[in-house]
């Protein structure tokens, strides 16, 4: 990862695996140090191009989108994850899942 010095923009390819990090950036100019800590979500490593990553948390309580997004293991944690080419996902194959 990099920073931009004029812009501040953090850019770059993601190599950490998927999980949350803390980060703190440093930035000197006039012998004055600032710094600003925050919180990066990593949800995928980098895949690059041409397949799409699914993933699937089962056995959830209940069918609403906030079943899915109040669950514990959600995102960080899903049930499986794969690489698929298109749009098209199995069907009608597992109950209480998102």
């Amino acid at each position: 990862m990099s920073i931009n010095a004029t812009s501040g923009l953090i850019s770059g390819n993601v190599t950490a695996a998927p999980g949350t990090y803390q980060s703190t950036v440093f930035a000197t100019a006039n012998g004055q140090t600032s710094s600003v800590a925050f919180k990066r979500i990593i949800l995928l490593p980098n895949l690059g191009t041409g397949q799409i990553a699914r993933e699937w948390w089962t056995e959830l309580a209940g069918v609403s989108v906030a079943s899915l997004t109040s669950n514990a293991a959600y995102p960080a944690n899903p049930k499986e994850r794969d690489l698929i080419g298109s749009f098209e996902t199995p069907s009608n194959w597992d109950d209480n899942m998102g």
